[in-house]
Order: C-alpha cells, then sequence, then structure tokens
C-alpha cells in the first residue's frame, strides 16, 4: 500500500509522520481531511526540526495541545 512520509531534512532527518494511504480512503472527504491536518501538523514539525538541532523552537508548537506526533 502507498506510504506518505513527511520527514525533515539535515543530518538527523526526523521523521514526523509516515501512513499507509489507500485510494480508496482519499476519496472519503472525513478521512482526507484528516489526513491533510495531520500532514500540516507534520510539516511544521519538521520545519522546526530544521530551523534549530537542539529544539529550542519547539514550543511554539502549532498543533492543538495533547495531539500526538504521528
Amino acid at each position: 500500500m502507498p506510504r506518505i512520509i513527511v520527514q525533515s531534512e539535515g543530518p538527523q532527518g526526523h521523521v514526523t509522520l509516515t501512513e499507509r494511504v489507500g485510494s480508496e480512503e482519499l476519496s472519503q472527504e472525513h478521512y482526507a481531511r484528516q489526513l491533510m491536518e495531520r500532514a500540516q501538523w507534520a510539516a511544521a514539525d519538521a520545519e522546526r526540526a530544521e530551523v534549530t538541532a537542539d529544539g529550542a523552537d519547539a514550543a511554539r508548537a502549532s498543533r492543538p495541545a495533547g495531539t500526538p506526533i504521528a
């Protein structure tokens, strides 16, 4: 099954999202919206990982409190 991966660039290459997706699931509006929300959070997390190696900017979380990183 196809997989979507969001990963920061650089020596660490933090993976912030890895998820299997099928075309049938993507045709469901609810699933597609949730996937895009998770991808947005993962992209923001990957961008922060690229900005600083020590995670100093991690306090600026863009996702709701208590939401796990995939």
